[in-house]
C-alpha cells in the first residue's frame, strides 16, 4: 500500500446512497490521498458481479448502467487498483423486529405470539444462516479469491425507532428493554463478526451515537432518508420508509469507516495534523 494515496472501492446497495451523498457534499479528516468509488446498485444486484481475470465485472447491461452513475462513469472494478474494499449491507442486516416477527424464544413470553418459537440457540442458528446466505459475503469471498487488501463489512442500518409504533411491536415491552435489546443484539452481532471473519472481512457497527437504543436508529437520521435513483435523490424532502437514512447518518458513518479503515491499514486514512473532528450526532 502506498503511503500517499490510497484508493478505497465500496460496494454496496441503496443503503450507501446516504454515504455517497455526505462524500459528494461534505469534508473528511482524511489524508489527501485518499479516494473512494462508489459502485453500487439497488437492492442486491451486485449479485451480477462476475469474476473477470483480476476484475469484477457486470453480467448485464443494467447493472452495467447503475455502477456507472455512481462510480464516476467507471463500469469494470479492476481490484488490484484498490488499497480496500468496503462492502454496504448487500442483505447483510441485523433486525431485531425483522427477527422478532418471526421467532420467538421459549424464555420469553413476550414473545408467545410469534409464529415460531425456538431455544436461544436454535435462533442464534438462524441469524447465522441469515447473515451466511448474504450477498456481501459472496463478494468477500470474489475479493479475497484475487486480493488481500483489508474488506470492511458494513450493515445496512438498525431500523428507526418509529417501527416501535407499528401495531405489530406496540405491545411488545421487550422492544423497549434496552437491557434485553444489549444482550440480544450482541450476541447476534458475535455471530456476524465470526461469519465475516470466515470469508476475510471485519465488521462495522453504527456509532451508539446514532442509536435510540441498541437496536434501533434515531428517527433524526431516517427523516428525508436517500436511495438510489437515475441519480441520488436532491430533494428527498420529509421522505421516510424506516429504512434508509439522511446525509447526516451517512456523514458520521463514513467517518466511522475511515476511522476504523486507519487502524485496519496501519493509519494510512486519517489526516493526523488536522484538528477537525466529526460533528457530534444528533
Amino acid at each position: 500500500m502506498k503511503s500517499d494515496a490510497v484508493s478505497i472501492c465500496l460496494l454496496g446497495s441503496s443503503h450507501s446512497a446516504c454515504m455517497y451523498k455526505a462524500w459528494k457534499e461534505r469534508t473528511f479528516p482524511v489524508a489527501g490521498g485518499v479516494t473512494l468509488t462508489f459502485f453500487a446498485g439497488p437492492s442486491l444486484s451486485l449479485n451480477q458481479l462476475e469474476l473477470d481475470g483480476r476484475s469484477l465485472v457486470p453480467g448485464n447491461d443494467s447493472l452495467a448502467q447503475k455502477m456507472h452513475l455512481t462510480s464516476g462513469g467507471k463500469t469494470r472494478i479492476d481490484l488490484d487498483d484498490y488499497d480496500a474494499f468496503v462492502t454496504i449491507a448487500l442483505g447483510f442486516k441485523i433486525s431485531v423486529t425483522d427477527f422478532m416477527s418471526d421467532y420467538g424464544t421459549f424464555d420469553n413470553p413476550a414473545y408467545s405470539e410469534a409464529a415460531k418459537l425456538l431455544s436461544r440457540k436454535c435462533l442464534l442458528e438462524v441469524v447465522k444462516m441469515s447473515i451466511n446466505d448474504a450477498s456481501f459475503l459472496r463478494l468477500a469471498d470474489k475479493i479475497r479469491s484475487v486480493v488481500s487488501p483489508p474488506i470492511l463489512n458494513v450493515p445496512a442500518p438498525f431500523p428507526c425507532e418509529s417501527a416501535l409504533d407499528e401495531p405489530q411491536f406496540r405491545n411488545r415491552t421487550k422492544l423497549r428493554d434496552t437491557e434485553f435489546l444489549q444482550r440480544t443484539i450482541s450476541s447476534w452481532q458475535r455471530v456476524a463478526e465470526a461469519c465475516s471473519a470466515a470469508h476475510g472481512g471485519e465488521v462495522l457497527w453504527p456509532p451508539a451515537d446514532l442509536l435510540a437504543s441498541p437496536s434501533f436508529t434515531k428517527q433524526a437520521f431516517a427523516q428525508g432518508g436517500l436511495t438510489l435513483k437515475e441519480k441520488i435523490m436532491k430533494d428527498p424532502a420529509d421522505r421516510e420508509d424506516g429504512k434508509h437514512m439522511n446525509e447526516d447518518y451517512g456523514y458520521h458513518m463514513l467517518n466511522a469507516v475511515f476511522s476504523k479503515l486507519d487502524t485496519m491499514t496501519g493509519g494510512k486514512i486519517l489526516d493526523r495534523s488536522r484538528s477537525k473532528a466529526a460533528q457530534p450526532a444528533g
